[in-house]
């Protein structure tokens, strides 16, 4: 049976068509799972802002009753002093800044 390869090169045989379909299957699962994933990122990103968020409310609530605890145990004289040394503070680097 030599006289079979001048046929085989004329029609591909049939394991060379499945394995051609195969590799094009694989490689639309391949882009689907990567568009899976792309979308699972972004709603990470999504969900992670929205986290970040509602963290970020909680801590500004949390440090604005600790600032006004604060204020109210502190004596007004002390935070007096406190203002002027740091309106002082911000004089001297905008003189610095000027040069």
């Amino acid at each position: 049976g030599e006289s079979g390869p001048g046929l085989a090169s004329a029609s591909p045989p049939a394991d060379a068509m499945e394995l051609q379909k195969q590799h094009v299957l694989m490689r639309e699962g391949v882009l689907s799972v990567q568009r899976e994933v792309l979308e699972l990122a972004h709603d990470i990103r999504r969900g992670q802002e929205q986290v970040k968020d509602e963290f970020g409310k909680e801590l500004r609530n949390m440090h604005s009753m600790v600032v006004r605890d604060a204020y109210q145990a502190v004596p007004a004289q002390v935070i007096g002093t406190l203002q002027e040394a740091v309106v002082c503070e911000l004089g001297r680097h905008m003189r610095q800044l000027e040069g």
